[in-house]
């Protein structure tokens, strides 16, 4: 739902519908069709996911059918990002996406969507909404497209399946506090809250991906800040299905209590190697021992038919230089064999301190490097 103008709108399966109120009695007297010129049938996974409102117009997801025959295509639109004005014309953004469900305003005023592991998607996705942008899942392309498909651009972050996505939700912009710019992301199987810290190299965006917060009831699918400053989380499950631990429903806030957390505040892809810097200012004694035991890794991902797919070309790789700041706030990896186009995870080691002696919020990250910068 979105409110615009004091009007409530509605996105359901097959419509995007206006509520209004005409005599002002708390009673909703007419449900205006705003748009309904996509797809639907009764296939159970055909979602419509959003609603979000800017510029003056609004913005859905179509996901994928799912149990139609092989033989059968898809209805129109699905697997796309449509853009509605409010008199309902629309206009296709990207398409070749499975199952996004979540879309959001994020980093530059942008509009940023998660899409789920299976078919085409051998992991799970934090993409960058871009016109005409093909993002991978090819049951929606036409005859002509088949014969000669388009090149699938790769997403903003990639998220690792079983390890920090089984099924991403809603993004959402950090406002304020000391993650102010970077985003927020739920998931219903793999519960709770990720955190997202994204750079533009080569006019394209890359990033990472980082634990932000667990312990909520159940899978977390919608984020809102409300008025109070807090997060309001929206909470969804299935008994034996997609959920987390079984929960189906949930709803909490939380809250910055202005305290700082010791973790990995933001990592940066240099021409040699990676930035990582922190919250607090690290422990000096001792560091460059900690940091032997720094696991490194890259692999990359290959769209195929098959539902999800494994990580190819898995290789170990070890710093050859390690500097800290002057600040202690960064350090500096220089790191030989990196590969554009994978996924470089991180594993700090658990020794690793601050200078009051906290130890990590989280040891893990996931960094896209789709590009090597310049």
């Amino acid at each position: 739902m979105e409110v615009v103008d004091g009007s409530i709108y509605v996105l359901q399966k097959h419509e995007l519908t206006q509520l209004t109120d005409v005599d002002g009695d708390g009673v909703m007297d007419e449900y205006k069709v705003i748009c309904d010129a996509w797809g639907a049938s009764d296939d159970f996974h055909e979602f419509a996911f959003g609603l979000v409102y800017k510029d003056d117009h609004f913005y859905i997801t179509l996901s994928m059918a799912m149990r139609l025959l092989s033989t059968d295509r898809q209805l129109p639109d699905r697997g796309r990002t449509l853009k509605i004005s409010k008199d309902g014309s629309i206009e296709r953004l990207d398409y070749g996406l499975r199952t996004p469900n979540g879309i959001g305003v994020g980093v530059d005023d942008e509009l940023f969507l998660t899409d789920n592991q299976g078919q085409w998607l051998p992991a799970n996705k934090l993409i960058h909404i871009q016109k005409d942008n093909y993002n991978g899942m090819a049951w929606g392309l036409s005859a002509a497209q088949e014969q000669n498909p388009p090149v699938a651009s790769p997403p903003a972050i990639w998220l690792p399946d079983n390890e920090i996505g089984n099924s991403p939700s809603e993004p959402i912009l950090m406002k304020d506090g000391p993650y102010k710019g970077q985003m927020l992301h739920g998931d219903v199987s793999n519960g709770g809250i990720k955190r997202d810290f994204l750079e533009k190299i080569d006019g394209q965006y890359q990033g990472v991906v980082f634990r932000f917060s667990q312990g909520f009831t159940a899978g977390v699918n919608r984020l809102v800040w409300g008025p109070d400053g807090a997060l309001y989380v929206g909470e969804v499950g299935m008994v034996g299905g997609w959920s987390w631990k079984e929960n189906q429903f949930g709803l909490e806030k939380i809250k910055f209590n202005g305290k700082s957390t010791f973790e990995m505040l933001s990592i940066k892809a240099k021409p040699d190697g990676f930035e990582i810097s922190f919250t607090e200012p690290l422990k000096k004694e001792g560091l460059n021992t900690v940091l032997d035991e720094l696991v490194i890794e890259q692999y990359r991902y290959e769209a195929t038919a098959a539902y999800g797919g494994p990580k190819l070309d898995l290789e170990t790789l070890k710093p050859t230089d390690i500097k800290l700041a002057d600040d202690g706030m960064k350090i500096e990896l220089k790191i030989p064999g990196l590969k554009e186009n994978n996924v470089v995870y991180f594993n700090l080691p658990i020794e690793l301190k601050s200078n009051t002696g906290s130890s990590l919020w989280s040891s893990e990250a996931w960094y896209t490097l789709n590009k090597i910068p310049k």
